[in-house]
């Protein structure tokens, strides 16, 4: 089980490289947002999610792009531990 309570924000631009029925598809318990901007540039999307994290409460927030993969457990913790540690 999972220490956070998570919350993914999507951009998508409207490319047909099947992001949106991938999503679609996910059977996750993790609240999904798919922002579906039409055929925008990449700040677009970027600033697309920052509106939209402005009307949603959390505590932390991780921005990051489709080419990061997650492997191991725990990378949550030990990123918000180095941050309130480091600043």
């Amino acid at each position: 089980s999972s220490t956070f309570n998570w919350l993914i924000v999507v951009a998508d631009d409207g490319s047909t490289d099947g992001t949106v029925e991938y999503l679609e598809g996910l059977e996750i318990d993790v609240p999904l947002i798919v922002i579906k901007n039409r055929r925008v540039f990449i700040a677009r999307q970027t600033n697309s999610i920052f509106e939209t994290c402005k009307y949603i409460d959390y505590d932390f927030g991780f921005k990051v792009d489709d080419d990061v993969y997650f492997v191991e457990k725990g990378w949550d913790l030990d990123y918000i531990n180095a941050y309130n540690r480091y600043n």
